[in-house]
């Protein structure tokens, strides 16, 4: 059966960005959904499920680029109007990326749960120890009855908790796997004393458990923050890079030292190679930071051709967010290259510019107020590596390209938007711009439509 969530959709905007989420099994049939995203006329960040349909047979790249071809020709809409497609990361998605008449990105979320995942393919004495504790109590109804029993004794007030077993598949598991042993350590340890329930997780290993939770954690809250639908994530992209980068870094440096402060020299090894398998596919993702690449690296290709670096359109984005106009990671030649990249494609966007479709669609714009932390302290931890940017002069032309060149001048010159508001509220950038446009900014802000 056909599911049409919405047929025959038109926006009121001339470019979208697509959004597959593919595959999708129930009851051991698959489903492919395709989920539109875009900024309407008033400035609303708008998402609208367009379609999602049975997706049988093989799931070859040649397959997955027919099948958003067909879904795009049925609920009519021209893929000249997709800005970009986003898809997970793997091979077949890369692939089917390369056949399609648009452009494509690779999920944020899913490359930093590729950086995680190496915390899962992990073999050390201590997470397969965990794995293997965790392991008996999801297999003993007993055991996990004597758990929640001595739960309540140590802390009548609280409701006991379950063990959680990390999957391969799900989201930042090997974190929440970790952070739950940790906080049923004291349980767990009293039902081992008592010869209750055997426990074969070491002193050594809860400290190295330790370490691993507070090195996923960011991961996780990151994971989390991009996994919100109705507010704008993709312009911190080079921040949350640099700051994943630096991060690594710092945590190869640490665990590099002989006399850790906590660690034995043991403990101190087995977080280390964790870290570095991270960084290493880190880098074999994002390249190497160095200034000067940071810019180009989307140019390049990784082993087995998968896309590599920081996409031209995240740049772009980022440079029109006035919360992150400032560039935050971008080393100082790179960002040189955003600003003359928007520039060049404001002006190719006037150059082709088509009339836009009837609006259609009222949005659900509904603000959204709770969103983590985690960005507020990126965007402080990279502050004080940040410097002004330098802001040229109009050359006092008057064609197309000198007007929309001394708009971005003047654009960038403004002071950047607070990521926060003096209540601690998440300021909205799209109202910015909707305040702004005609007074300052109408070329560039057509653009961003």
């Amino acid at each position: 059966m056909l599911l049409h969530v919405t047929v025959g959709l038109q926006v009121e905007s001339n470019k979208v960005i697509i959004y597959k989420a593919n595959v999708t099994i129930v009851n051991n049939t698959a489903f492919m959904s395709l989920t539109i995203h875009y900024i309407n006329d008033q400035f609303n960040y708008v998402t609208v499920n367009a379609m999602c349909v049975p997706f049988p047979g093989s799931h070859t790249a040649r397959h997955v680029a027919d099948k958003i071809n067909e879904i795009l020709k049925e609920i009519k809409f021209p893929i000249s109007r997709v800005v970009c497609c986003v898809m997970d990361n793997e091979a077949t998605a890369n692939a089917a990326g390369d056949l399609l008449e648009c452009p494509w990105h690779g999920c944020i979320d899913h490359l930093i749960e590729l950086i995680t995942g190496e915390a899962y393919t992990n073999n050390d004495g201590a997470t397969t120890r965990a794995r293997a504790l965790v392991g008996h109590y999801k297999s003993s109804s007993s055991a996990t009855a004597l758990l929640q029993e001595q739960q309540r004794v140590l802390n009548p007030s609280v409701v006991p908790k379950c063990v959680i077993q990390d999957v391969a598949t799900r989201w930042w598991s090997t974190y929440a796997m970790v952070e739950r042993l940790l906080y049923l350590k004291d349980a767990i340890m009293v039902l081992h004393v008592t010869k209750r329930v055997p426990c074969s997780v070491s002193e050594d290993d809860w400290s190295i458990l330790e370490q691993l939770e507070k090195i996923l954690r960011p991961f996780m809250q990151l994971q989390k923050f991009f996994e919100g639908q109705e507010y704008v994530t993709i312009s911190i992209i080079p921040a949350v890079i640099k700051y994943i980068r630096k991060t690594l870094t710092g945590l190869i440096e640490e665990m590099s030292q002989p006399n850790h402060a906590t660690l034995t020299a043991t403990n101190r090894l087995s977080i280390l190679n964790v870290v570095q398998k991270m960084s290493n596919k880190f880098i074999e993702r994002w390249g190497s930071g160095f200034d000067g690449t940071v810019f180009i690296e989307h140019e390049t290709r990784g082993p087995r051709n998968i896309r590599k670096g920081i996409p031209l359109l995240v740049f772009l984005a980022s440079a029109l967010d006035p919360r992150f106009k400032i560039l935050y990671g971008v080393p100082p030649e790179d960002k040189r290259k955003v600003w003359e990249a928007l520039i060049k494609e404001t002006h190719s966007h006037f150059l082709a510019i088509s009339p836009l479709e009837n609006e259609v669609i009222t949005p659900n714009t509904e603000p959204i107020n709770k969103r983590p932390r985690i960005v507020h302290d990126i965007l402080n931890d990279l502050l004080e590596d940040e410097t002004e940017q330098e802001v040229p002069t109009d050359d006092g032309g008057n064609s197309l390209l000198d007007r929309i060149r001394d708009e971005v001048h003047r654009y960038k010159a403004l002071p950047s938007l607070p990521y926060q508001d003096d209540d601690q509220k998440p300021t909205d950038p799209l109202a910015w711009w909707k305040e702004k446009q005609v007074r300052l900014h109408d070329n560039i802000s057509s653009y961003l439509m």
